[in-house]
Formats: structure tokens, C-alpha cells, sequence
């Protein structure tokens, strides 16, 4: 594992200055999407993935219900009860836009959607995986003085993409204004902080949703049209290799929001329509065959 996310980051970033991103990459490992399934009116505009339990949920984006729904029924039809989790009249949506789980099962809901930069009470819901009590950690970015900022300052301080790392909560700015992506840290216990800026990507697309996973540490990133897949392997203490960036274009998806790693191969993501995709490396056999298998084989797991 990481000695730290810093190392992530700073090997992240060498890979995507040299990537060209308009093109796909490492054309020896192929990989095709499916659509898997439609979610429901009632589940409007998804746009967070995580697990929670034994469900997989997501939830609405800013002014919908507080609310996470149960997902698992609407990939293998009938035979899970869509479960809703509801919160107290207290927890809002102001504008939920990803989560992210912890080793221990913790759920974080990231309220900081803020599509006009003026947004000042910027904050993360932590969900506690032991009796769903919640708790709230707020945050203010170091680097902005005006809401909004200026005409002549980069609008770079909305966020739809987090991910959960070693007692860290690591968020993605959408970058709208053509500057680089920022990254920033805040720890994942209730209280108010100052947000670290811990790192700038030259990446010219807008971030709309991010996971990581440990087991083959290996991060997603989604942004309109594409996702990034950054592998990155051990090869000795605190030193680091990695594969080419591949590029998957998901154009005919949508606008896309929301993605989750289901295992090293396979990743999840939805669009604010309600569709539902997989992602993972093309089979020998028939597409729908596959998925329709992998998919019973996964819940019969969970």
C-alpha cells in the first residue's frame, strides 16, 4: 500500500501531463460498456455510487429528497426489495453530488455541488455504518476570497467527485473555466476545517465522479464522455510504477455522474437519466451473456 496519497498523486500526475487525452490507450486491453439497467422516476438525477451493506445505493442531485435508494433490484430484477434509506427532517439536499466509503463501512455524502462558485457552507455527511447516525464535516476552500469569484479568476471551486483514503476525504474540483484540476484533502471526522490543496492536475475536463480501489490501486476518473483509468502497481517501498492512462470514451452514455469500482475488473456508473452501465474488459463470448451471469454471480456474493 501507499505510504501516502501524496505519492498517488504526484505519479498521477506524471502520467496525465504525457497523455494525450482525446485518444484511448493500451489498445491490447479492450474494454466495452453495457447498459445493465433504468432506475426509477423516483430516483432522479443519480448521481453518487457506494456501497452500504449488502445494497448498492445512490442518491438525487441538489433539491431532491435526502434520501440514499437501493439499486441491486433494478441490475437483477426481482430479486432484491428496493430498500430507501431516509434521513431526519434535519439533513437536507442541497446539492449532493458523490460518496464514498471507508474500510470499516462509514458512508460519506458529499454535500458541495456549487455550479455557481458562491456557495460558502460547503460540507460532507458522514453516515456512521453501526446505527446510521449522521455527522458533519465542514469545509472552506484555502484559495477562495470571492463567492463567486471574479470575471478574471478561474470558477474552479465545484466538486462532484470524492474519494475516501487512509482517514482522508480527497475531492476533485469540476473544472469548468479550461484551468487545471485541483485536489483537495480534508479528514473524514466531524468538525470544520480549512480544505489542504494538495495537488493540480493539467486535466482539461471537468470531473464528475471519482472511486479508488485499493485491491489493485487503481483509480477512476470520470469526466463527460470519458473515463480515466490510472493503474498503479508496487514495485518497491514508497517507489511506484504505472501503465499507460487508458481513456474509455462513454459518449453515448450520457451525462454521466457517478461510478463505482464492483471489483478489480468491472465498474459501475449511472447518468442523470436513470441509466445504469457496466464497464469491463470485452469477453470472448456474447456481450449480454456475460453481464446477465457476472451480475447474478456478483449478488449471489453480496
Amino acid at each position: 500500500m501507499f505510504k501516502n496519497f501524496t505519492v498517488l498523486l504526484i505519479a498521477v500526475r506524471s502520467i496525465l501531463f504525457g497523455c494525450p487525452l482525446s485518444k484511448e490507450f493500451n489498445s491490447k486491453d479492450h474494454y466495452v460498456i453495457c447498459k445493465v439497467g433504468k432506475l426509477p422516476d423516483n430516483i432522479p438525477e443519480s448521481s453518487g455510487l457506494a456501497y452500504w451493506g449488502q445494497s448498492l445505493v445512490t442518491h438525487g442531485d441538489s433539491g431532491n429528497k435526502a434520501a440514499l435508494y437501493s439499486i441491486n433490484d433494478f441490475l437483477v430484477p426481482q430479486k432484491f426489495p428496493q430498500k430507501v434509506i431516509n434521513f431526519p427532517d434535519s439533513i437536507q439536499n442541497r446539492d449532493w453530488e458523490s460518496l464514498a466509503q471507508d474500510s470499516t463501512g462509514n458512508l460519506y455524502i458529499g454535500d458541495f455541488g456549487n455550479n455557481g462558485n458562491a456557495r460558502k457552507e460547503l460540507k460532507v455527511l458522514k453516515v456512521n455504518v453501526e446505527d446510521s447516525s449522521v455527522h458533519t464535516i465542514k469545509f472552506h476552500y484555502p484559495d477562495q476570497f470571492k463567492f463567486p469569484p471574479g470575471k478574471t479568476q478561474a470558477k474552479n471551486f465545484d466538486c462532484e467527485a470524492m474519494i475516501w483514503y487512509k482517514d482522508n476525504l480527497y475531492l476533485f474540483s469540476k473544472n469548468i473555466t479550461h484551468s487545471n484540476m485541483k485536489i483537495y484533502r480534508i479528514p473524514d471526522k466531524p468538525g470544520d476545517y480549512t480544505a489542504e490543496l494538495v495537488d493540480s492536475l493539467a486535466l482539461k475536463h471537468p470531473i464528475t465522479g471519482a472511486d479508488f480501489n485499493p485491491k489493485n490501486n487503481q483509480l477512476a476518473l470520470m469526466t463527460y464522455g470519458k473515463v480515466f483509468l490510472l493503474n498503479l502497481s508496487e514495485n518497491q517501498k514508497d517507489k511506484f510504477e504505472m501503465d499507460p492512462c487508458k481513456c474509455k470514451r462513454t459518449w453515448f452514455s450520457g451525462q454521466t455522474e457517478a461510478l463505482l469500482f464492483l471489483d478489480e475488473n468491472h465498474i459501475l456508473f449511472t447518468n442523470e437519466k436513470g441509466k445504469l452501465f457496466l464497464l469491463f474488459p470485452k469477453p470472448k463470448g456474447r456481450k449480454k451473456e456475460y453481464v446477465h451471469q457476472y451480475l447474478e454471480t456478483f449478488f449471489s456474493k453480496k
